[in-house]
């Protein structure tokens, strides 16, 4: 029988019933898809294998450095010896009462 080998997810054993309620065994089979990786090939269901992806999605971004785009606007000046530009906090608006 097919299993996964990370979450050792298998085949159950369901039971149908006809509309005379007799009960009858079926399988129900996971949907399981192998995965070719460093040490040689997996078999992992579609629920690992998502989770997998998802990972190595993350692992690679942080391998990955990340490009910084700055425009500054040579019209306003924002200091001296500073160029850091800091973003304005939106006020809340305060119902007046009457």
């Amino acid at each position: 029988m097919r299993s996964c080998d990370i979450c050792t997810r298998g085949t159950q054993v369901m039971q149908k019933k006809s509309h005379s309620q007799v009960k009858h065994k079926t399988h129900q089979k996971v949907n399981v898809q192998t995965k070719k990786m460093e040490g040689g090939s997996l078999l992992l269901c579609s629920k690992c294998l998502r989770t997998v992806a998802k990972m190595e999605k993350e692992f690679l971004a942080k391998q990955t450095p990340k490009k910084v785009i700055v425009n500054v606007d040579s019209k306003k000046s924002y200091g001296s010896s500073s160029k850091k530009i800091e973003k304005a906090t939106p006020t809340k608006k305060v119902a007046s009462k009457k």
